[in-house]
């Protein structure tokens, strides 16, 4: 997953219980919970968060 061109991926469970999701073209990051929740930041429009959210979608539905 920390190999995918559009963006970058962390996760450090000991710290914080989430997988977070930065996709480098935007500001836009989501973190994904381990109880399959999803919080996201930096998202203007609704439009912007679609298209965030359809691309790491694809990429999560891989692993």
């Amino acid at each position: 997953l920390e190999l995918h061109p559009q963006s970058v991926c962390n996760c450090e469970p000991e710290l914080f219980p989430t997988l977070t999701f930065k996709i480098k073209r935007s500001k836009f990051v989501m973190l994904v919970f381990v109880s399959s929740k999803i919080v996201d930041k930096g998202a203007k429009e609704v439009r912007k968060f679609y298209v965030a959210f359809d691309l790491i979608h694809l990429t999560l539905i891989e692993f």
